[in-house]
């Protein structure tokens, strides 16, 4: 049974509004507002840079993802917003550091705007039910517009055994 776009799925972290630590069990609807907050006022007026921690897992129960990558696909339509992502530190199967703070960056990981499927970031074979961590950094330029529903688009695509 090969591994369908539909066997790959992403879950926050276990610490308080995905923050890093080990994975949970609440996978990520899709929806607006699940993983980051609405950007307030003040933020779009001063510019604000936050963090969190999900974990993309391979749910199939037979075969593997081979060579896989994961990529923004389409990135905010707002110009005054960018989200970048960087492959956590702690390997497959392992448990993300947390991080103390929605705004202090998680120490070792490079972000990327890895825009495209070619510009990916590869990362190990995932073994059916294994994960890996991401670290997704949303940035809010100084004196940013509103913007009502913003959104990101994060795929991860690779070969199937």
């Amino acid at each position: 049974m090969a591994v369908i776009p539909s066997d790959i799925k992403y879950y926050k972290s276990l610490i308080s509004t995905s923050l890093g630590g080990g994975i949970s069990a609440t996978e990520l609807s899709g929806t607006v507002n699940d993983l980051f907050d609405a950007v307030t006022g003040n933020e779009a007026e001063t510019g604000d840079t936050e963090y969190r921690c999900v974990y993309i897992k391979n749910t199939n129960g037979v075969s593997s993802l081979l060579n896989p990558k994961v990529f923004i696909s389409s990135n905010t339509p707002s110009t005054f917003t960018l989200v970048k992502i960087g492959l956590g530190l702690s390997g497959v199967d392992g448990e993300e550091l947390s991080i103390s703070d929605e705004n202090i960056a998680p120490v070792g990981v490079v972000f990327s705007a890895a825009s495209g499927y070619p510009n990916g970031l590869a990362f190990p074979t995932l073994l059916p039910g294994q994960h890996i961590g991401l670290w997704i950094e949303r940035i809010v330029d100084l004196n940013a517009r509103a913007y009502n529903s913003d959104s990101v688009v994060i795929s991860t695509l690779g070969f199937t055994s």
